[in-house]
């Protein structure tokens, strides 16, 4: 199967990332930020080819997860792009 061409119908890709504070997760992200962001953005390899969806998973065991969690979700709603 292969991939859509253009900007028609990206494929869409499901991250789901932990909480902010875990280590793992920071190194996932920097991975993607390095590794994958390049090639789906303007200009990359699969530009337009492939939706990065990047899912939080909230860790109510770590205290402040939620917390974490709730900020960025007002700074999502508030401006969804804040990285451009």
């Amino acid at each position: 199967m292969s991939a859509p061409s253009g900007n028609h119908n990206p494929l869409p890709w499901h991250m789901y990332r932990k909480a902010y504070g875990v280590p793992n997760s920071r190194k996932m992200t920097n991975n993607f930020n390095a590794s994958v962001k390049p090639l789906i953005e303007n200009g990359g390899k699969y530009d337009g080819r492939v939706k990065a969806i990047i899912r939080q998973q909230v860790q109510p065991w770590h205290g402040s997860s939620t917390f974490v969690h709730e900020v960025a979700l007002a700074v999502s709603s508030s401006k969804p792009n804040p990285l451009r």
